[in-house]
Formats: C-alpha cells, sequence, structure tokens
C-alpha cells in the first residue's frame, strides 16, 4: 500500500504486517498539544542545541502545529525486521523534555517494564531467574557500595550489560568505573542471566532471524529486539480493537496514548496479547502506566515563571567579520568534539579525506 496513506486510516487501517518486500510498517498519527507562544519561550531559555533542531523540523511537518502528523514506521535492519523507527519528523525522535512539553498534558505514558530482561526471563521458563522488580530489588542490595545517586543507573543497566557483554565484562565494567569490589552473589546472579540468554538466543535467533548468527555480536540484541516489537505490535492490535486512538508515540519498549483511554483497557489489551502469544498473563503487568500531566504542566510553569534568555532564536542570523587584513572571519565559536577519540572519529577524517582527493 502506497501514499496517500491519510485515505487508509479513514477506512480504519492501522498496521499493515509485512509489505511484499518485506519492510515491517506502522502508521500512527500524532496531535500536539502546545502552543507557539510556550514553545518560543522554551526555546529562548534550552542550551541544548539540539531541541532548537528538533523543533524547527517538527514545526515544518506540522505546519506549525495546526495540522496531525502521521508517522510512517520502518524497520531500519538489514533483514527488515526489529525495532521501528519513524521516517522524517516524529516525536519518537525528540528528547524526552520536548516531547513532554508538546505531548504530556494529552498523553499518558505505557511502558514495558525491564522490556529485554522481561522477555528473555518469561520467553526462557527459568524459574531460577527473579521478576524484574525482585531482581532490581536484589541488586539495589548487592550494589549497596556504589554511590547512592549512581545506584538506581547501574541497577537498570546492569541486566542489560550482562545480556549483551557477559556477566564478567559487566562486573568489571561497575568495579572499573565505581571502584568498588562486585560480591559474589552478584557475580553469580549475573551468570545465571548471561547463561539463560545463551540458551534463548541460540534457539531462538536462528528461527526469527536467519540472517544473524547466534554468535555474532549483537545476537543479543537482534533476537531480543525481533520479540519486543513482536509484543509491542500484537499490543496495540488488541488496543485498537477495544478502543479508537486518534494519537500515538512509538517508543519501542512503550508507547505515549491519549489518556482518556483507561487503565481497564490497557491492562485488559495486555492479558489479551500474553493470551495470544502464550506468555504467562498470571505473571506481574509487563506494562506500567504513567500519568504524564503533572510533570508536563511543571515544565509549562517553569518555562513561564523563567525570564533569562538562554539561548539564541530558533532561527539565527548568521554573520561574518572581516579581519584587518581583509579576509572573512566567521563569528561563531567553534564545536569541538569532546567525543572524537571514542567515536571513530579518525576513520571519518581519513573516509573524507579520501572523498576530497578523489572529487
Amino acid at each position: 500500500m502506497e501514499a496517500p496513506y491519510h485515505l487508509a486510516l479513514q477506512s480504519g487501517a492501522v498496521v499493515l504486517e509485512e509489505r511484499p518486500a518485506g519492510i515491517t510498517i506502522l502508521l500512527l498519527t500524532e496531535i500536539p498539544d502546545i502552543s507557539l507562544t510556550v514553545v518560543n519561550k522554551f526555546v529562548e531559555q534550552v542550551t541544548n542545541q539540539h531541541y532548537c533542531k528538533d523543533l524547527k523540523a517538527y514545526l515544518a511537518g506540522t505546519a506549525n502545529f495546526t495540522k496531525p502528523r502521521v508517522v510512517e514506521y520502518t524497520a531500519s535492519a538489514t533483514d527488515n525486521l526489529g525495532r521501528l523507527y519513524g521516517r522524517g519528523p516524529c516525536a519518537q525522535r525528540l528528547p524526552r523534555k520536548l516531547r513532554l512539553l508538546l505531548f504530556g498534558t494529552t498523553h499518558q505514558e505505557v511502558d514495558m517494564v525491564g522490556s529485554f530482561y522481561e522477555i528473555m526471563r518469561r520467553l526462557s521458563n527459568n524459574n531460577r531467574l527473579p521478576r524484574i522488580a525482585e531482581l532490581r530489588t536484589i541488586l539495589t542490595d548487592l550494589l549497596g557500595l556504589v554511590s547512592h545517586d549512581q545506584r538506581p543507573i547501574v541497577v537498570k543497566r546492569h541486566p542489560l550489560i550482562v545480556m549483551n557483554a557477559g556477566a564478567k565484562e559487566a562486573c568489571a565494567k561497575i568495579e572499573r568505573e565505581h571502584h568498588v569490589t562486585c560480591l559474589p552473589a552478584l557475580y553469580h546472579l549475573s551468570l545465571q542471566i548471561e547463561s539463560a540468554t545463551h540458551v534463548l538466543v541460540n534457539e531462538h535467533l536462528p528461527v526469527r532471524r536467519p540472517q544473524y548468527a547466534a554468535d555474532a555480536r549483537g545476537a543479543t540484541f537482534r533476537t531480543l529486539e525481533w520479540y519486543e516489537e513482536h509484543i509491542m505490535i500484537s499490543y496495540y492490535k488488541e488496543l485498537t480493537k477495544r478502543c479508537h486512538i486518534t494519537s500515538a508515540i512509538w517508543l519501542h519498549d512503550g508507547i505515549w496514548l491519549p489518556k482518556e483511554i483507561s487503565s481497564h483497557i490497557i491492562h485488559e489489551a495486555e492479558r489479551a496479547m500474553l493470551h495470544r502469544l502464550h506468555l504467562d498473563p498470571c505473571d506481574p503487568p509487563l506494562f506500567s502506566v504513567r500519568e504524564l500531566t503533572t510533570d508536563a504542566q511543571a515544565l509549562i510553569q517553569t518555562i513561564a515563571n523563567s525570564h533569562v534568555a538562554t539561548h539564541p532564536p530558533l532561527f539565527p542570523r548568521t554573520e561574518r567579520i572581516v579581519s584587518g587584513e581583509g579576509a572573512p572571519v566567521e563569528s561563531r565559536p567553534i564545536r569541538w568534539n569532546t567525543q572524537a577519540s571514542a567515536s571513530g572519529y579518525t576513520t571519518y577524517t581519513e573516509r573524507m579525506a579520501k572523498r576530497r582527493r578523489v572529487g
């Protein structure tokens, strides 16, 4: 099915499983609810320049918030499977703070708690693995030597690092970055997670995504992202059977929905999805629901109360000055890449130099 998509949406189309080429596709409509006055004031105060770029693109895509944005989501992996990414300006690409400003007063967040770990645990049927809430409680106790402000981040990330890099590397990372010694109990728990992950990948990746080898780098991510997207699409289908969704934002392991959709419908759709996919519906809920209105209103109030402009206009003019020798000199400050050594910057400059020589 090709554009214009509005004809398909008017006829009730929501999800297209696969195109003939195999590209999974999802069409969702986004409806922001914020005044341009608040947005302009936010831009004047913000210090992150990426916010201005993202806002400029989104304003163009919605005609200054005067029309909804229909977003096409497609898979970017080479086998056209896995996570879906929005094409063009869309709320998925916006920083969370900016997304909260534009959609927070009218939407709620439905999030898959501990998505990759919980998917692995439920698929592996390993009774030795604790549920995500229990796991985070255990990790909080075992990581008591990590500083209080850093501990929640470490607790959240540690299972993911174990699943992708292994127990040894994950524990070594904690010791290296936080200058603590990991307890034997933490290492033993990490080994259990690593072992269950390897079994799952070896069993499921050759079936779901045969293009990738089970022993290749990124095999865990490839396996779990397929199931994550499969669960989310199945869940969204169940939602559409129970209510009309006027606006939605796809976030891989979660989705933002209009706040008028009741929690009863949200959890009823979840139970139907789990039953359909033969996952245990008796486990604790896979999704958590979080209201966004309070945070959004607090952000808007903070913007309204602030009178200090810390950022140039959204469309700054480029000024050039002339040196004493008459040569033009750019007046804007140089933006140094402080992460060049860790981001493949040398390779990038070598390739660009080669292109200039060829040209």
